[in-house]
């Protein structure tokens, strides 16, 4: 049976496509929703300004147009991360250069970033994606790329309305990005938007974006559906932090005796946002046993999860990671081993478990450490503890 929010969600959005339809909005390039989702942005990200697109990634590739981003350039990013910023790099000229993330998470790792930069002269600008529930450390990242001369830029698209700090995440880079495509918490099939507190670097980005009629623009009726489903956001957030501190908890619970390692990095952020919850399975990959532990491993994660979806689960594996991509392609001063592992041992749980109701928090996370042990064969056991230092 569908929850009050999720009810509510989807008359709001049926109510706002009704209307638009009667006053002829879907035939408008612009209108009165456009201005309404970028006033309650700017309010959402302390006065921002803001640039509606069409995606998330178009946003990205806006701003780095915006910067001067281009031909010979160098851009930082997870190893870790949406292959879609990777694109968007190759999109302006630029090449990636590729950091890895800590040991337990999905967060860049300070000291492995640091020495990518000196080891790679040319970097003008570093993508910090906020995925899976965790949040980077964009306030040690800011003092590292400014020391540097480095733009930050953080990736918001999972991670609406997030805090970290004290501070609303998506504040500390020289822009950020959102998206509504896909299923995110806002979602209108496609869209996103770009802010900054930057008036010229705002003027450039509108100059990069084109005319409103052009590639890069958000539609009048994906304003009118995203504008429709905002009032509702912060209701959104605490239902799902709810929900997966309560499912983290059951996980963890229900693995503990059997030796059955889990990280579920979210656990310590304090006001957390999910388009999709995550968690990971700790590998340790020996060099010699490479190739045979990462098909072992890649084979359990899709029984686990092929049986979970037939359970009605909505669960999937994370990013399959750019560390894979070869040199060509781009640069990779440093080890990307936790990467890796964070590619080959990630699950996500998509949002909409927690504000459908149809599914308990616990009900989930029994029923994945259920199939998390079952799945375990003498084989793949000793593949999950700790992942390499």
């Amino acid at each position: 049976m569908e929850s009050t929010i999720y009810a509510t969600l989807e008359q709001s959005i049926r109510d706002a496509l009704s209307q638009a339809v009667s006053e002829k909005a879907h035939r408008r390039y612009l209108g009165i929703a456009h201005e309404q989702l970028s006033e309650r942005l700017s309010e959402l990200y302390g006065g921002a300004e803001v640039l509606l697109a069409s995606s998330g990634t178009a946003s990205l590739e806006i701003g780095l147009r915006a910067l001067g981003i281009g031909e010979g350039d160098r851009v930082l990013l997870s190893a870790y991360d949406y292959p879609g910023n990777a694109w968007a790099i190759e999109r302006v000229g630029a090449r990636p250069v590729l950091v890895d993330t800590e040991a337990t998470g999905w967060r860049l790792d300070q000291q492995r970033l640091i020495e990518a930069i000196e080891r790679t002269p040319g970097c003008r600008a570093l993508i910090a994606s906020h995925v899976h529930g965790q949040t980077q450390d964009a306030r040690q990242l800011l003092e590292t790329c400014t020391r540097r001369g480095i733009a930050l830029i953080e990736d918001c698209c999972q991670a609406i309305a997030a805090r970290r700090d004290s501070r609303q995440v998506g504040t500390w880079g020289r822009f950020a990005t959102l998206s509504f495509g896909g299923g995110k918490l806002l979602s209108a099939g496609r869209g996103g938007a770009l802010l900054t507190t930057d008036p010229a670097l705002m003027q450039r980005c509108k100059i990069a974006a084109g005319a409103g009629s052009g590639p890069y623009a958000m539609s009048e009726l994906q304003a009118r559906v995203v504008v429709a489903q905002l009032p509702w956001l912060p209701t959104i957030l605490e239902t799902c932090q709810q929900y997966f501190r309560e499912f983290s908890a059951a996980l963890t619970q229900s693995l503990a005796p059997h030796g059955l390692p889990v990280t579920i990095p979210y656990t310590s952020e304090p006001h957390p946002s999910f388009y999709q919850a995550g968690l990971h399975l700790p590998v340790t990959i020996t060099v010699h046993d490479q190739h045979e532990a990462s098909a072992l491993l890649k084979a359990y994660r899709q029984h686990v999860i092929r049986d979970l979806r037939a359970a009605g689960i909505p669960v999937g594996p994370g990013f399959d990671g750019l560390h894979r991509r070869s040199h060509r392609r781009c640069d990779k001063p440093v080890p990307l081993i936790h990467s890796q592992a964070r590619a080959e041992g990630t699950f996500v749980l998509h949002h909409e478990l927690a504000i459908q109701g149809e599914w308990p928090a616990v009900a989930v996370g029994e029923l994945m450490a259920h199939h998390f042990l079952g799945h375990a064969t003498k084989e793949i056991r000793p593949l999950l503890g700790p992942s390499p230092s």
